[in-house]
């Protein structure tokens, strides 16, 4: 199966060509794994909140303001454009998009702080101890920011240890090319989904089988949504914690300071999200000619929502590249509005809990390569490091 970026370039390619409506023009191709992203947005965004892409005729939304507004306005950009990835949800517009998040959202209510504190805290300490006995070198995206994010995520589903495993080994070599392994595990989630009948209602999985009218969903629509939390349960967190890792391997003073206080984590993680959050854009669809921040858009166009532009806005957050605990305005990490990702209270409570792991081996932990040579996966879609080798000392 081709790379859904080069499905997608296709079929931008055959789309009628528009005028920039007034907006800068700059080739924002695979953007946000560019080693110069910040500096790259900060120049366009100088230029105008709303910039254009000639090559692929597309609409880049990169102030702060101007993304809070593409999200709050569903009737006018829609989200229906990712249908391909899921329809139900992520790919779905009001009403149907409501009622199904309202059913995820009954589904996962089992799923609190506390449980995912505690099973990152059980999840690190062995890893540590392990790594320990292993002469105390790793790799940060194989041997952490991969099996425990799809372990957890196995689990909360209410997955057998056998079955997460299955779809453990699914997982593509490049992790932004999600599409890889969409047929084997739409098919793997749709055999479970058929045979199961005594699933602990408790679990999502149970919850999702035991819904009653008029909630009661086809073996179909509970096979779309175990796969849209699979993959969203997943890759958010893989491709975030390397981020957060990285920062903290960056930053000696800033990892003393987590060592020594760890009531400051949650706003560490909070600064991670927003400078090197796991999401570089997101695509919506113009549903009628509208203006933003008087670039002129047509109907039909593909607009993007540039996250890491956004969370680096001066005009909201003052020194944007600068770390600091004291900012009071909460950052589009993890969207706004309708589509507010559902596990961001997952996410980001298990950062908190690697972080505060990590941080008690502090100064212990090094880089075991040149932090300014990590390489990034070739993406539009996600901000994700390939590689980052560590050592505890």
């Amino acid at each position: 199966m081709r790379p859904l970026l080069d499905r997608l370039a296709k079929s931008f390619r055959s789309r009628p060509r528009f005028s920039t409506g007034g907006a800068p023009s700059f080739d924002f191709s695979f953007s946000s794994s560019r080693p110069d992203v910040h500096e790259f947005y900060r120049t366009a965004r100088a230029q105008s909140p709303v910039c254009f892409d000639a090559s692929l005729g597309e609409w880049y939304v990169l102030s702060y303001d101007e993304a809070v507004w593409a999200f709050k306005n569903p009737q006018i950009l829609s989200s229906k454009y990712t249908e391909s990835f899921d329809p139900l949800v992520v790919g779905n517009d009001p009403p149907e998009h409501t009622a199904y998040r309202k059913i995820l959202g009954r589904a996962m209510a089992g799923c609190d702080a506390a449980m995912v504190e505690s099973y990152t805290a059980n999840w690190m300490q062995a890893f540590l101890e392990k790594t320990a006995g292993n002469g105390g070198a790793f790799e940060v995206v194989g041997d952490l920011a991969c099996p425990l994010p799809e372990q957890f995520t196995g689990h909360m589903l209410g997955l057998s240890k056998l079955e997460t495993e299955t779809l453990m080994a699914m997982r593509p070599s490049n992790r932004t090319q999600l599409n890889e392994s969409w047929p084997d595990v739409t098919a793997y989630l749709s055999q479970l989904v058929s045979a199961a009948n005594d699933r602990d209602p408790s679990t999502v999985f149970g919850a999702l089988k035991s819904l009653g009218v008029p909630d009661a969903l086809s073996d179909d629509e509970i096979t779309g949504l175990l796969r849209l939390l699979w993959f969203a349960g997943t890759s958010t967190s893989t491709h975030f914690l390397p981020s957060l890792i990285l920062l903290m391997l960056k930053n000696s003073d800033l990892a003393e300071k987590l060592s020594a206080d760890k009531a400051l984590l949650a706003g560490f993680v909070n600064e991670a999200l927003r400078m090197e959050g796991p999401t570089g854009v997101l695509p919506r669809k113009a549903l009628q000619d509208f203006e933003l921040a008087g670039v002129k858009i047509p109907a039909n166009a593909m607009v993007k929502i540039c996250i890491l532009a956004a969370n680096s806005d001066p005009s909201v957050f003052p020194q944007p590249r600068e770390f600091r605990f004291d900012r009071t305005v909460t950052s589009v990490a993890f969207g706004h509005g309708i589509h507010f990702c559902l596990g961001a209270m997952i996410a980001k409570t298990m950062a908190i809990g690697v972080a505060s792991a990590l941080a008690s081996r502090l100064p212990a932990m090094r880089a075991d390569q040149p932090l300014d040579e990590v390489p990034y996966e070739p993406s539009d879609a996600f901000r994700s490091i390939r590689r980052l080798r560590v050592r505890l000392c």
